[in-house]
């Protein structure tokens, strides 16, 4: 474990190793393998821990599960130094090879503990305690022993549904883990050590696989059949691009396709990457039985990955650099896609003036994986109310904010934070798109790259005349924003009509509302914030009257289709003019104004 690491994890169980809790690294120094000295709280890797920056790779356990494994594996390593080699192989092969998608804490420690939980595991548990068979009191005792003898007399679902999450994060369920996992990839490790190497694309292509965790990954490639191998290219099979799948642990298939055939889609969990057919052999890099990348060289310093692999762009891997405006990175990208065929509207969230996520609203999830002081705003879309032109604000050392500027046939949106008339000239335009577009693309939110990436699917190109090339007037607030010094970036603006209203819906957190989203005979507007992770009310009738209270930075909102009795605390209006709503992580403020 090095600095690319941020947390403390053992490498047996997978579970964290947690502040107060005792750790032990082995490491690699002067060609030979050693363990490093124990700790007795195990603070996050950084600048001022020796072991850290000393060392290019070290890895990370729990004292009690080298003890188990000392007990469980004697027979593997004899000499004592063999097993300090084996062990740090095997964290070279379990060290995560992408900085995204990784375990959640207790998510993770579950799915661990579920694999763990069964028959099999607890049969070759009850051989290595060498346990014997219990005597009459022990029907009732809960020894760890005695409890194996008893659970593996219960059906596997049962184990891995009932017994596994109460168990998760147990000595008990760490013992299982070992035993459950790592006697076959400790074997594998023998046949498998780490290594790079070329294969052809001309000749026939041979895999060999391996199952960990639930998952098939490719152990190896080959010009000729080896044992245990399966054909996955023919030699006289044309291609132009290899489409790799990957996920944290390694390799999970590749396919050979041509440009004009179709992707299968992804598996859950999997990024995807283009690897161009060029008339040398392609390299493979292997860091001991699962594989780290395939590339086109050993000179390759980094692809472009996506989260969805029937992605145009996966044909065109580089083109997307001059339109991201960044140079060739040193790291790989992760870039999502967010295809907006069947989507009714787009979600974007924005955290202290950067745009953040992008999304079709369908992964509800996002509301709560995102930092609680996320801003949402909702963007509808419809078939009579087409984009026409799309710009980006990007940050600049004038203003550190960032958004999206649509236009529509019926309106413009700036989904912007808060600005200074002054500022408007130092605002940071770039025209992206003309017209319909298919899908959004942007950066994963968990990788910083200097600035958050987003753009449009069509890409902008060259030849494309992108005119105009600013939005087509300066925004103009209605009102004072109400803002600090300190929280100006935090606020967003939005204002609707509401003449011809249709319909409602609230957006309603309890009795206070959110936002808004206003049904008009041909599009659809919002104001203020509308998520779908909230209860949405709505008003199917035609109303009349809008009734607004306004308590402290909190609203209520009530549409009437009389006037209701008059109420000094509220600002009544019939369904004429602009409503302006001013929102951010510190309140609402809501206007009317009659035109």
């Amino acid at each position: 474990m090095n600095l690319k690491i941020t947390s403390w994890a053992c490498n047996f169980c997978h579970n964290c190793i947690e502040e107060d809790q005792e750790v032990l690294l082995v490491i690699h120094s002067n060609d030979s393998f050693r363990w490093a000295h124990q700790r007795k709280t195990a603070h996050f890797p950084d600048q001022v821990c020796p072991f850290c920056t000393t060392h290019e790779e070290a890895f990370a356990f729990h004292p009690l599960c080298l003890e188990l494994f000392q007990s469980f594996f004697r027979e593997y390593f004899r000499p004592e130094p063999e097993a300090t080699r084996q062990l740090f192989e095997l964290g070279k092969a379990l060290d995560p090879i992408l900085p995204v998608d990784g375990p959640s804490g207790v998510k993770h420690m579950l799915q661990v503990s579920r694999r763990s939980f069964n028959q099999k595991s607890m049969n070759e548990a009850i051989e290595k305690f060498r346990i014997k068979t219990p005597r009459a009191h022990e029907h009732t005792c809960t020894c760890c022993k005695c409890l194996l003898r008893r659970l593996r007399t219960l059906p596997n679902e049962i184990l891995s549904d009932s017994i596994a999450p109460i168990a998760a994060g147990s000595p008990f369920q760490n013992a299982l883990s070992i035993i459950g996992d790592m006697p076959a990839v400790l074997s594998e490790l023998q046949k498998y050590p780490p290594r790079s190497y070329h294969v052809s694309g001309r000749a026939a292509v041979f895999e060999t696989r391996f199952e960990f965790g639930g998952t098939s990954y490719i152990t190896g490639l080959y010009n000729e059949e080896v044992p245990g191998s399966s054909l996955i290219k023919p030699c006289d099979e044309m291609y132009d691009y290899i489409c790799v799948r990957i996920n944290r642990i390694g390799i999970t298939a590749i396919e050979f396709v041509c440009s004009d055939g179709a992707i299968p889609t992804r598996s859950k969990g999997d990024w995807v990457y283009a690897v161009a057919a060029l008339n040398e052999p392609f390299y493979v890099k292997s860091k001991g039985l699962f594989l780290e990348r395939i590339l086109e060289s050993a000179a390759t310093n980094s692809k472009i990955m996506w989260d969805f692999s029937g992605l145009p762009f996966l044909m065109q891997p580089d083109s997307l650099l001059q339109d991201l405006r960044i140079p060739q990175p040193d790291n790989d990208m992760f870039l999502h896609y967010v295809p907006l065929n069947k989507a009714t509207g787009i979600s974007m969230s924005n955290i202290s003036g950067d745009l953040h996520t992008i999304t079709a609203h369908t992964d509800l999830s996002l509301y709560t994986r995102l930092n609680s002081s996320a801003m949402w705003t909702y963007f509808p879309l419809s078939s009579a109310d087409d984009i026409e032109n799309i710009w980006a604000v990007y940050p600049n050392e004038f203003l550190r904010i960032a958004g999206l500027v649509i236009q529509t046939k019926h309106k413009v949106v700036w989904l912007v934070p808060y600005f200074s008339p002054v500022a408007q000239e130092k605002l940071n335009f770039v025209h992206m798109a003309s017209g319909p577009i298919r899908a959004f693309y942007q950066s994963d939110f968990g990788i910083v790259y200097g600035n958050h990436l987003f753009g449009t699917i069509p890409a902008r190109t060259e030849d494309d005349e992108l005119e105009p090339t600013r939005p087509p007037k300066i925004r103009y607030y209605r009102t004072r924003c109400p803002f600090t010094d300190f929280s100006q970036r935090d606020w967003m603006y939005s204002e609707a009509s509401l003449a011809d209203v249709e319909q409602a819906e609230l957006c309603m957190e309890g009795s206070w509302c959110l936002g808004m989203l206003l049904h008009y005979k041909e599009y659809k507007a919002t104001v203020g914030q509308f998520r779908y992770d909230k209860e949405i009310v709505k008003y199917t009738d035609r109303p009349r009257y809008i009734s607004v209270l306004q308590d402290r930075r909190y609203i209520r909102i009530s549409f009437f289709q009389s006037p209701p009795p008059v109420d000094d605390k509220c600002k009544l209006q019939e369904m004429t003019g602009t409503i302006v709503w001013w929102y951010s992580r510190l309140g609402c403020e809501v206007s009317l104004f009659k035109n």
